[in-house]
């Protein structure tokens, strides 16, 4: 007689062994429907309200095809049923967690407390499944998992009530495979997985089912995220909130590429140096030769306007350099206005948000300041 473990993970494979989208997306809708006659709600709230369901998906990142195909097929299920739910109207909040733990439960504690809603669906990561656990059974929300497979999310020892899981697990996708293979006498093997909870859970799991004796272990290797088969990067199309990309591989790099000198973070260059803006410009364009009589050093050029008139970054514009798609002549001086201009944004991007802010401040305390001073002329009118 096998565990009561070992039977509960069979009786679940058997019921998800043959999952279709029609019946994943079902079971999103049906557990959508938990809380609108349990204890999450209060009686008070009139039936015609929306249901809130907020989706966790990583729509940006390594695993941003999986997310935009997993919040696709949500609407699409909801549409099918005319967007409601036992009569009541649904409405969607979608977060994207990005495939990163912090940024997931960041964006969890959003969905619950600056939004409301009802209901979490998604997670596709498990790294995102194990930060948002926690805090979603300290939340009492009901949260359907779409894809996150690693184990330890439901382990039993610390499950939550609130939690379920509309996909398989890696026990149920890999120790099949270890019985599998153990059966057929293989010898030799290599482990492999991305460097992640689930990629750590897999091979746990099928090491629990691979029993060959005199088996060899040729290698254990972790792919980092992000990486194609060779291990290069995988870079996707770049979005706003994105990170600026590295010039270089790691430190010595850069500093082999700059005569031993460390290039600063080019993103704060504006904030970094007083003079701010204009110093940048003033170094981009103030490469020259070194006047006679003034002693160089080996590697370092000529600047005029950088402190000391020396400086290990070579100079980084040439005039000619871009074309611009609007005629304009592609000056030394029109080139790094530009650059500046870039520097200047990156450096302080929400700049004009907070100008703006600060102009409605400025009016707002004009307009009280003149109130205040009518209301206080009126009060003491009878008494000067």
């Amino acid at each position: 007689m096998k565990s009561d473990r070992r039977g509960t993970n069979e009786r679940d494979a058997s019921l998800i062994a043959r999952p279709s989208r029609r019946n994943l997306l079902a079971g999103a809708a049906a557990a959508a429907s938990l809380p609108i006659t349990g204890r999450l709600f209060s009686p008070a709230i009139a039936q015609a309200a929306p249901i809130k369901i907020g989706i966790l998906s990583p729509l940006s990142g390594v695993f941003s095809s999986l997310g935009m195909h997993l919040v696709n097929g949500i609407k699409m299920s909801f549409d099918e049923g005319g967007n409601k739910i036992a009569g009541r109207p649904v409405t969607f909040a979608i977060e994207d967690t990005e495939a990163k733990p912090q940024e997931g439960l960041r964006k969890a504690r959003k969905l619950v407390e600056s939004d409301q809603v009802d209901i979490l669906l998604g997670v596709i990561s498990s790294a995102v499944g194990y930060a948002v656990k926690e805090y979603v059974a300290r939340a009492q929300k009901v949260w359907l998992v779409g894809a996150a497979g690693a184990d330890g999310i439901f382990k039993k020892k610390n499950l939550s009530p609130y939690a379920f899981r509309a996909s398989l697990s890696v026990w149920q996708a890999n120790t099949p495979m270890g019985t599998w293979l153990s059966e057929k006498g293989y010898k030799r093997v290599l482990y492999t997985g991305p460097d992640y909870a689930m990629g750590r859970e897999a091979i746990t799991a099928f090491r629990s089912t691979f029993r060959v004796p005199g088996a060899e272990t040729v290698g254990e290797i972790y792919v980092p995220l992000g990486t194609n088969d060779q291990g290069e990067p995988i870079t996707g199309p770049a979005l706003p909130s994105s990170p600026f990309k590295a010039p270089f591989a790691n430190e010595k790099a850069a500093r082999a590429a700059n005569n031993g000198a460390l290039p600063p973070d080019q993103s704060l260059m504006v904030n970094a140096y007083p003079g701010g803006a204009d110093f940048v410009y003033a170094v981009l364009t103030g490469y020259t030769d070194a006047p006679p009589g003034f002693q160089l050093q080996q590697g370092m050029n000529y600047n005029k306007y950088f402190p000391g008139h020396q400086i290990a970054m070579p100079q980084p514009l040439q005039a000619d350099q871009v074309q611009y798609t609007d005629g304009t002549k592609p000056t030394l001086e029109q080139e790094a206005h530009d650059v500046v201009t870039f520097l200047a944004w990156a450096a302080n991007p929400e700049m004009v948000q907070r100008k703006q802010i600060g102009v409605r401040v400025v009016l707002f305390l004009v307009l009280m300041t003149g109130l205040t001073y009518a209301v206080k002329r009126k009060v003491w009118s009878d008494v000067h």
